[in-house]
C-alpha cells in the first residue's frame, strides 16, 4: 500500500495560477495545498535510486475513497519504454491550447498573423477538448517538429489508434496471465521488438546491455510482482497506459528543487466509473505534489510549452469477468471528470 496521502489538486487550478500571475513567480505558489512533512514520508529503495540516478520504478496498490482497489505502475528515466504504442498526455487539448495562447499574449505575439502564418492547422483551433496522444518515436525528432510548429499539430487523437493492435492501444483489456505478460511487454518477442525500435529510432550503435538498461525491469518492478497483486481468477483488468506530461508549466520547480524525491507523485486516479452499456470509461484524476525548497523562483520563458516524458504512469482497473471479456479502445469513449 502507498504510505502517501494523495492531495486533491487539479490542473485547471494550476492553469488559473498561470493566468493570474505573469512574469516572475515566487514560492510559495501552491498555498492551498496541505503538504505532508517529509519526515513522515516513507522512501523506498527505488526512491533512493531515483534520487541518485534519475531512474526508478514503483508498483503500488491504491485504495480509493470508495474502497475500490487499483494497481498503479510508475517508472521514471525509461521514457522510451511504454506498455502501449503511444504516450498519452496528462493534459487535454484545451489546457495545451489555453496555456499556449496565454504565453503568446504575454510575449505580444499575434495568434492569427504570427502563429497561423507558420502553418498551424485550422482543426487545432477548434474549441474541442480531446485526449492527446503521441506515437512512440524518436523524442529528438518529435521535439524538433514541435519546435517548428505546435504541440497539437504533431499530436494524435483517439481515432488515430484505430489501426493499431488492440493489445497495444492506450487502453486495453487483460484477461489472463498470457495477456498480462504480453501487454507488460515482458515476453521475449516484445523485448526483441523494443530492441529493434531503439536501434531504428534512437541509436543504432547501442549494444544489448545499453538497451537492457532502457527497460525498467528489476526486483521491484517485474511481471511476477505485478501478477501477484492481481486477481485474474475473479477479474479482468482495464489497462490505462502511459500517461505523461508534455506541457512544461513555467511556474513549477524542477526535481532538484523538491525537498525529497519520490517516484509515486504526480498523476493519480481519484475515482473511476465504467459505463458498460454506453461503452464509456469515466476517469477522475488528482495530482500529488511534493513540496519544494523555500526561495524557489522561476521566470516564464518557454515558447513551445513542451518537454519530453520523464515519469510515465499506468493503471490496472479491475472489472468483473462477466462484464467485459473483449475490448477495443476505439469502440469506447474516455471521459474525464470535470474536476480533472
Amino acid at each position: 500500500m502507498s504510505h502517501l496521502h494523495i492531495q486533491k489538486f487539479n490542473k485547471k487550478d494550476r492553469f488559473r495560477k498561470i493566468i493570474i500571475f505573469s512574469g516572475l513567480f515566487v514560492a510559495p505558489i501552491f498555498t492551498s495545498l496541505a503538504i505532508a512533512c517529509s519526515s513522515s514520508v516513507t522512501l523506498t529503495e527505488e526512491d533512493r535510486r531515483f534520487a541518485k540516478t534519475g531512474k526508478g520504478t514503483d508498483v503500488s496498490v491504491k485504495t480509493l475513497e470508495n474502497n475500490k482497489s487499483i494497481i498503479q505502475l510508475k517508472h521514471v528515466g525509461y521514457e522510451y519504454f511504454t506498455f502501449s504504442d503511444y504516450w498519452w498526455s496528462e493534459d487535454k487539448s484545451d489546457i495545451i491550447k489555453n496555456i499556449r495562447s496565454n504565453w503568446l499574449l504575454q510575449h505580444d505575439i499575434n495568434f492569427e498573423t504570427d502563429v497561423l502564418s507558420d502553418g498551424e492547422e485550422e482543426n487545432n483551433l477548434e474549441a474541442d477538448n480531446h485526449e492527446v496522444f503521441f506515437k512512440l518515436a524518436s523524442l529528438d525528432e518529435l521535439k524538433n517538429k514541435i519546435s517548428k510548429s505546435t504541440v497539437l499539430k504533431n499530436s494524435l487523437k483517439q481515432e488515430d489508434q484505430n489501426q493499431s493492435d488492440k493489445q497495444f492501444k492506450s487502453v486495453s483489456l487483460i484477461t489472463d496471465e498470457t495477456s498480462l505478460r504480453t501487454q507488460l511487454r515482458s515476453t521475449d518477442e516484445e523485448k526483441e521488438k523494443f530492441s529493434k525500435f531503439i536501434k531504428e529510432k534512437v541509436d543504432a550503435n547501442l549494444n544489448n546491455e545499453d538497451i537492457e538498461n532502457m527497460m525498467p525491469w528489476n526486483s521491484y518492478f517485474n511481471y511476477d510482482l505485478i501478477n501477484q497483486k492481481l486477481d485474474l481468477e475473479k477479474n479482468n483488468y482495464l489497462f490505462i497506459k502511459d500517461l505523461t506530461e508534455f506541457v512544461d508549466f513555467p511556474n513549477e520547480p524542477s526535481e532538484e528543487q523538491l525537498i525529497y524525491h519520490k517516484i509515486d507523485k504526480g498523476i493519480q486516479i481519484q475515482d473511476y466509473r465504467i459505463d458498460i452499456p454506453n461503452k464509456t470509461i469515466f476517469l477522475e484524476f488528482s495530482w500529488f505534489k511534493v513540496p519544494y525548497e523555500k526561495g524557489y523562483v522561476t521566470l516564464i520563458s518557454k515558447p513551445f510549452l513542451f518537454k519530453t516524458p520523464k515519469t510515465i504512469t499506468s493503471f490496472l482497473l479491475p472489472v468483473d469477468k462477466d462484464e467485459i471479456s473483449d475490448f477495443d479502445f476505439n469502440e469506447w469513449k474516455i471521459v474525464r471528470d470535470t474536476s480533472s
